[in-house]
């Protein structure tokens, strides 16, 4: 295995996720593999998504890249949450400026289109590129799936629904089908996090990024029963990370089994770590917007001081960089923040 001398000596990432001491605060971003890096746009000008992603050597390149360039403590595998779809009869297709695109989606081609996942047959280049990276690489190494809600906001239509209004019709006027395909779905996430697992992720996350548009009791209702078995399944295994948006008003107060809660930036963090327990880790909470400006150092003094006297707490924005970020500025505030001490 490859060596890093920075790895060898310490691992705050490891240590942060474990409730361990550690001597720096450990940072990553999501969304740190990709659309602002010169490694993904050299591919990007000959490649679309998915031919990108079906190579496991460029998988394992901009993946690694981010710790290389950035100086961020952890690598989180490059996919997206729709890559275990097509193991359940989904069609994607990527679209520039759309995103995912589903072609047999829910509305037009009906519930029986997302056929149960057979991990046995499930081979997909992503899981080939974690054992590479695993055997190249020393860092911690983060894999992800989609909520179940999430996942589902995406293939329901030709394109994803954001504000969730074609699932809550769905969830209110065909309860049975609702569940019929959340059912599908947490089973998928949690199959396809075990073979993530059993490739050597080192910690998982859960990105449920539209649950904010549920109320507490839509969210209680209709989504948490999926959620905690998903978490409750991960958390056996690895160290989990839950992420959602919007949510901060109730999600402290669901009692998900997550080791780590990671908020977006509409949640004030001191009164967010005050009512979350200590056991508990909080990730996040930078706006995404900010980091290309000095501002960003000042909003991360002020994350940083909120979370004082947590040993878990790891410094992530709170969704995933924009294409506009610049990589020399994204490296400037990892330094900072390794600067301060924990």
């Amino acid at each position: 295995m490859k060596q890093d001398k920075r790895f060898a000596q310490m691992d705050p990432f490891r240590s942060a996720i474990r409730g361990n001491d550690h001597d720096r605060i450990p940072v990553w971003f999501m969304r740190q593999a990709g659309r602002y890096l010169p490694s993904y746009m050299k591919y990007r000008q000959r490649m679309n998504i998915e031919e990108m992603m079906s190579s496991p050597d460029i998988i394992v390149e901009v993946t690694h890249d981010p710790v290389e360039r950035i100086g961020v403590d952890a690598a989180i595998i490059f996919a997206d949450i729709t890559t275990p779809l097509n193991g359940m009869g989904i069609r994607i297709r990527f679209q520039d400026s759309l995103g995912p695109i589903t072609e047999n989606n829910i509305e037009r081609s009906g519930v029986s289109v997302l056929e149960e996942f057979d991990a046995s047959s499930f081979d997909h280049p992503v899981l080939r590129a974690i054992s590479q990276y695993k055997e190249r690489y020393p860092e911690p190494l983060i894999g992800f799936a989609g909520g179940p809600v999430t996942i589902l906001s995406y293939i329901i239509s030709d394109s994803v629904d954001r504000d969730l209004f074609r699932v809550k019709r769905m969830m209110i006027t065909d309860e049975q089908a609702y569940r019929t395909v959340m059912r599908r779905l947490t089973d998928m996430v949690i199959a396809f996090a075990r073979m993530q697992i059993m490739r050597g992720v080192d910690a998982f996350q859960i990105f449920d990024s539209w649950a904010g548009y549920l109320s507490p009791g839509e969210y209680e209702r209709f989504v948490k029963p999926y959620m905690h078995e998903i978490l409750q399944e991960i958390s056996d295994s690895v160290p989990s990370i839950y992420f959602s948006t919007m949510t901060s008003s109730y999600i402290a107060d669901m009692d998900l089994p997550a080791d780590f809660y990671s908020i977006d930036w509409r949640v004030d963090m001191h009164r967010f770590s005050s009512v979350l327990p200590h056991e508990i880790g909080i990730q996040g909470n930078l706006d995404p917007a900010v980091v290309n400006y000095d501002y960003a150092i000042g909003e991360a003094r002020r994350i940083i001081e909120s979370v004082s006297g947590r040993q878990r707490y790891i410094f992530n924005t709170g969704h995933g960089l924009m294409p506009s970020t610049d990589p020399e500025k994204l490296k400037r505030l990892v330094e900072y923040v390794h600067s301060v001490n924990p």
